[in-house]
């Protein structure tokens, strides 16, 4: 090889070695992170009914915790509660207010990776129980498992902070019932909808 084909090589060589830094800085930002720790913090309704047509209605809070393996696939790990009423569930007095949740185990797809609008579906196994004080004073407690899937959509305000509302139906059958800590089976076909609007947060 020739001392002047050796030269050109070695300038060529440095001049993409200097230039490289400048290119990827001249790339823009992502405007979407979803990979990494996931926060949401939420608030919204819920609408739940048991069979023989014994509904409720009410709002609450959530939060849940997640974890982005891709930009595309986030598992998580969540908690919504609410305060339900208009109910004549049997056991809640008459005229007053009892406590709903559901605690999921789930992943999330994002279907969009590198846009502020980033829609998404998910999946989970959950857990669904309710609580109350019934006339005599008593805690009463019912629970069961559930299965949830929803859908919804991440506005991206900054690479890592996201406004997010969603909806999701669960449905599942309580089957304990506890009172005053004795645990009893029982099987009542349960279901719920839930809507809600929040913050997601990727902070690392």
């Amino acid at each position: 090889m020739s001392t002047n084909i050796q030269r050109t090589l070695l300038a060529s060589t440095l001049a993409a070695a200097l230039l490289a830094p400048a290119t990827l800085a001249a790339q823009p930002p992502d405007p979407s992170i979803t990979r990494g720790l996931h926060l949401s913090l939420r608030t919204g309704g819920m609408g739940i009914g048991f069979e023989d047509d014994r509904d409720a209605t009410g709002g609450g809070l959530g939060l849940r915790i997640g974890y982005g393996f891709t930009d595309r696939f986030t598992a998580y790990l969540g908690l919504d509660g609410s305060e339900m009423s208009d109910s004549d569930f049997e056991g809640v007095p008459a005229d007053e207010d009892f406590g709903a949740a559901v605690v999921e185990l789930g992943g999330r797809f994002h279907f969009r990776t590198t846009e502020r609008w980033v829609p998404f579906a998910e999946a989970s196994l959950s857990l669904i129980g309710v609580a109350f004080d019934d006339d005599e004073g008593r805690e009463v407690g019912y629970g069961g498992p559930a299965g949830s899937v929803g859908a919804g959509l991440l506005f991206f305000a900054s690479p890592t902070v996201a406004i997010e509302a969603g909806g999701a139906f669960t449905a599942g059958e309580l089957q304990h019932r506890e009172v005053n800590g004795v645990d009893t089976d029982v099987g009542i076909a349960t279901s719920a909808v839930r809507i809600h609007i929040g913050v997601s947060l990727y902070p690392f």
